[in-house]
């Protein structure tokens, strides 16, 4: 979790199902635990550059958790 993920070569397309839980309203943190509501997104990598180790992605979330494309990119190695 949080580190740097890799896109399988094979698939261009990653679907994430993990629910989202904050453990402090207050801070706003949001991590994935099955403590938190259903959350679902779809992933599509478009285009790699290597020069600047940056992707192009495209998120389609399935539900509307708040924060539900970042922290579910970031369970994947791919935080933003």
């Amino acid at each position: 979790e949080g580190g740097v993920g890799t896109w399988a070569e094979d698939s261009q397309v990653v679907k994430v199902d993990a629910p989202i839980f904050t453990p402090d309203p207050i801070t706003g943190v949001r991590i994935i635990s099955e403590e938190g509501k259903s959350a679902q997104s779809i992933f599509k990598f478009l285009q790699y550059f290597p020069e600047e180790d940056n992707s192009i992605v495209a998120c389609f979330p399935v539900t509307g958790r708040n924060h539900q494309l970042r922290v579910h990119l970031q369970t994947l190695g791919f935080p933003i």
